[in-house]
């Protein structure tokens, strides 16, 4: 009895060896794994030092010889926009027929007013310095905007002329017909349409000169 318990515990014994050296195999489908050794990466170089050299001073920048300033004079008159360059001084004291041409009207202005000439309808219309003593009528020139149907001129004035373009006295040559005259409140009229005559009367002359 007892030589049979031996052997029972032998057998036991190998079989739980032999299953002790099956769980200790690998697979033989999984590959092979050694011990995990550590990496060491070693070598670095050694850092480096850069050293910028040679770099240029800061430099001062001096400007020389620079222009003097300039004096800016401005001689003769000056236009302002929205003003004639021309406007009216005064009627001349001198009277003239509507036949004594442009230059007779410049030579009655000048004796009183220097440099100044015949105005025209749209100078004394922008006129802004109302000069004194203005009294009675002028002779003006017209600037005509178009012509009537009748052929008539239309001066700026709104003034229409009476035969053909007339507003001129023919020219300034001749004492009939009609001409443009202006009076001291600055009302304009076809000489023909007043009472104290056309282009025959004498009248002062509207002079107009360079705005101050």
């Amino acid at each position: 009895m007892l030589r049979f318990s031996t052997i029972v515990v032998f057998a036991v014994v190998v079989l739980l060896v032999g299953n002790g050296d099956a769980r200790a195999k690998p697979d033989p489908g999984e590959p092979s794994r050694g011990p995990t050794k550590p990496v060491e990466v070693v070598n670095f170089p050694d850092p480096q030092n850069v050293a910028v050299t040679n770099l240029p001073d800061v430099q001062d920048v001096h400007i020389t010889n620079p222009p003097d300033v300039q004096d800016v004079n401005v001689t003769g008159p000056v236009t302002i926009a929205g003003q004639a360059e021309r406007q009216l001084v005064g009627f001349s004291a001198t009277r003239v027929t509507g036949d004594a041409g442009v230059l007779g009207f410049t030579a009655a202005c000048q004796s009183e007013f220097p440099d100044s000439r015949m105005c025209t309808s749209v100078e004394v219309m922008e006129t802004v310095t109302l000069p004194q003593g203005l009294a009675g009528e002028a002779w003006v020139r017209p600037v005509f905007q178009s012509t009537t149907t009748s052929g008539g001129g239309v001066d700026a004035s709104g003034i229409r002329g009476s035969v053909g373009i007339e507003l001129t006295c023919r020219g300034w040559g001749l004492a009939s017909v009609d001409g443009l005259v202006v009076d001291d409140q600055g009302r304009f009229a076809s000489s023909v349409d007043l009472a104290s005559g056309g282009c025959e009367t004498p009248r002062a002359v509207a002079c107009c000169a360079a705005s101050p």
